[in-house]
């Protein structure tokens, strides 16, 4: 895999939502290559996703749960690593294993999912079927592609990782306390989390840009956190 890396790797000029998008033909030709059809329609994402098992890397959800009954939407999570060729193909693994799921409306990990996921060089167990580095099942002929189709080209997955909150600590609204003024602000954990690791926000009632507050994570009877450990004590 490395002999192929033309040259020093850099990292992709954009966010990752454009370089996935980016990549989305580059990958497809690999599914074309090897006879298999994606759906018409798919939306990327690059958002923490959830479903009735809880946190997951990547989903794609049936078009029964698009507006138009027809778009399958595909959510990549930012809390994977980017910034090195390891990693970059690690996450296009991760994509590619969702776009299986768009084929036929394969929406399990059985034998047919199992098998066009192998066609195109993906490699483990079908519920986390994907890009392996080294080992005896290591994806070589998937890993080849990518460093030699995206590495090569437009460069690495940017940014390094958004960590993810820990299970259950995500969709209920918390209580933050400005310590400026004492207005109660609120806000979802997952926001508390990006304030919490961008190191503030402005306070909704006195507008001024800072991290003195008191978040309540737990509930307003159990004792606060500072804003900027909420990184530190509720994220995985």
């Amino acid at each position: 895999m490395n002999n192929l890396i033309t040259n020093q790797p850099k990292i992709y000029e954009g966010n990752r939502l454009n370089f996935y998008n980016d990549c989305f033909p580059i990958l497809k030709k690999l599914f074309d290559e090897n006879d298999l059809k994606l759906a018409e329609k798919i939306q990327l994402h690059s958002s923490h996703g959830y479903d009735d098992r809880g946190y997951a890397i990547g989903l794609c959800h049936p078009s029964r749960y698009s507006s138009d009954n027809q778009t399958r939407h595909i959510t990549i999570s930012p809390s994977l690593n980017g910034e090195t060729v390891d990693n970059t193909i690690k996450a296009l693994g991760t994509m590619a294993h969702e776009l299986v799921h768009t084929i036929d409306n394969c929406n399990n990990h059985g034998n047919l999912f199992k098998t066009n996921a192998e066609k195109i060089g993906l490699r483990g167990k079908p519920t986390c079927i994907g890009a392996i580095l080294e080992g005896d099942n290591a994806s070589v002929e998937f890993n080849d592609f990518i460093v030699t189709n995206v590495i090569n080209t437009i460069g690495c997955l940017p940014e390094q990782a958004l960590l993810k909150l820990k299970s259950g600590k995500g969709s209920r609204t918390k209580k933050i306390i400005c310590n400026k003024c004492g207005y109660r602000n609120s806000a979802t954990g997952q926001k508390v989390i990006e304030w919490s690791q961008r190191g503030g926000f402005a306070c909704n009632d006195c507008g001024e840009y800072h991290d003195d507050y008191d978040v309540y994570f737990d509930g307003a009877s159990q004792p606060a956190t500072d804003l900027f450990e909420v990184q530190f004590n509720y994220c995985d």
